[in-house]
């Protein structure tokens, strides 16, 4: 009896797990359900993720032949020249991975929340696929402007990693149910 409970709660367990465990989540930031306007302010959420002011303000541009594909997100300095744009996404503190992005810029700077950052500059003549390595486990990235004229991003690829905490928390409370359960076998001496 006790071989036949192991097996079926065995079953449950691996059940239980692969209806929590699901492959990390590619998600692409196209900008394209955005109000298309200068000087903005307010918070813009799209798939989860939410980009906010942090300094000046953004714009949100149709396509053109800088980026080309649909609408994009230009960062811009602000105050005749002085004040960098500067914006933050993040998913309200949950963990994800910086895969890519398209840029056509004079300049611009993202930071990540690992504590790195990376320069742009000069991609004036066609949009530029930049790919990533390395990012992973991030809170929040933030994009800037750097020089005196924009930072233009589009199609930001992020992964969100698998929700595997449930996963885990299923199976620490099954053991310490099993663990519970052969203790008392073993304390009443029933071992049918």
């Amino acid at each position: 009896m006790i071989k036949t409970s192991y097996e079926l709660a065995a079953m449950l367990l691996v059940t239980v797990s692969m209806t929590f465990m699901h492959a990390a989540q590619a998600v692409i930031i196209d900008f394209e359900s955005a109000t298309v306007g200068t000087d903005q302010t307010a918070n813009y959420m799209e798939d989860g993720f939410r980009l906010s002011v942090l300094v000046g303000d953004y714009d949100v541009n149709p396509s053109d032949a800088f980026i080309g594909d649909g609408q994009y997100l230009a960062l811009e300095r602000t105050n005749n020249g002085i004040l960098q744009s500067t914006v933050k996404i993040d998913m309200f503190g949950a963990l994800f991975d910086f895969q890519s992005l398209v840029s056509s810029s004079f300049g611009g700077r993202i930071t990540f929340s690992d504590g790195t950052s990376e320069l742009f500059g000069d991609f004036l003549t066609e949009p530029v696929t930049v790919a990533f390595s390395g990012h992973t486990n991030l809170t929040w990235i933030e994009l800037s402007s750097r020089s005196n004229d924009f930072f233009r991003v589009d199609n930001i690829s992020l992964n969100v990693p698998e929700p595997s905490t449930l996963a885990l928390t299923a199976v620490g409370l099954t053991g310490l149910g099993f663990a519970r359960r052969r203790k008392n076998v073993q304390k009443n001496g029933d071992r049918s």
